[in-house]
């Protein structure tokens, strides 16, 4: 798997060549591993969180972890209520 820099606005934080969304199993594993003194459980924990997120993760459109979160109520959102997406006329 060759890795690329972003070449857009929108694409994905990168940290050295990883995606964030790569390393972040990664360092929640690490995080637990220390706290427990168990490091090397967590750590290969950890990774194979990673290759399980990143099969995962190719085998959906972009954005849809978000949308699951946001389906499940659990991504928090700026404001307080949405429109509703099946209106097609808002009349003031």
């Amino acid at each position: 798997m060759t890795k690329v820099l972003p070449k857009g606005i929108d694409d994905p934080l990168q940290i050295l060549l990883f995606r964030i969304d790569d390393l972040l199993p990664f360092l929640i594993a690490l995080f637990v591993g220390v706290l427990t003194e168990q490091l090397t459980g967590c750590l290969l924990c950890g990774l194979l969180l990673v290759r399980v997120f990143r099969r995962f993760r190719e085998n959906r459109l972009e954005g849809w972890l978000q949308h699951q979160l946001y389906w499940l109520g659990l991504w928090p959102l700026a404001g307080r209520t949405l429109r509703n997406p099946f209106q097609r006329r808002y009349v003031p």
